[in-house]
């Protein structure tokens, strides 16, 4: 008798966590990568230092390697610039402002538009923001505000299906520390 149910998990859903992959050799064949994963800046706030400008140089030379390989993306939007933050506390890895809520969904939707014009090729699925029930984050902190998640993630979902709209939009990948977050 099986405790659990069974599930097929799809070989493009598996891969690796890989620090600066396109110059670490890698011993086995992923098929697929997350970028929030990568040692590189991957992050909103770092592809976007002011309006409307993007830096893409290092998310190219991912893309590069990922497509000389066949390496689809598993891609989490998170790091919101300080410039559409009023926050200036820091967030787990030292961006200020960057685990803050947006104060302007139409930058974001812009920002995430362009991601997938660029990258929609390699995204499989797109995961808007990571872990943002931790309560040291500053997006959720200790008074979650669970419907500005909600707006966040709606905002992500119509900029990809606009450029990619075979990409797949899961929700955010949560701790349950705060069981409200089921209601919101």
């Amino acid at each position: 008798m099986s405790l659990a149910p069974t599930f097929t998990i799809r070989p493009e859903m598996l891969g690796q966590t890989l620090h600066n992959p396109w110059s670490t050799p890698i011993p086995v064949h992923a098929r697929a990568l997350r970028t929030h994963d990568c040692d590189i800046a991957t992050q909103w706030a770092r592809v976007e230092t002011s309006a409307g400008a993007y830096n893409w140089a290092d998310l190219d030379r991912l893309a590069n390697h990922c497509r000389k390989r066949g390496i689809t993306w598993v891609d989490t939007i998170l790091g919101t610039p300080e410039l559409y933050t009023s926050s200036r506390r820091a967030d787990s890895y030292g961006q200020r402002g960057g685990g803050s809520m947006p104060t302007n969904l139409e930058a974001l939707g812009r920002f995430v538009q362009a991601r997938m014009y660029r990258y929609g090729d390699l995204i499989k699925v797109i995961e808007p923001l990571n872990e943002p029930s931790l309560s040291f984050e500053p997006c959720m902190g200790s008074a979650p505000d669970w419907h500005a998640l909600v707006r966040y993630a709606r905002m992500v979902y119509a900029a990809t299906k606009i450029e990619a709209p075979n990409v797949q939009v899961a929700s955010p990948s949560f701790l349950a520390h705060h069981p409200e977050q089921l209601a919101a």
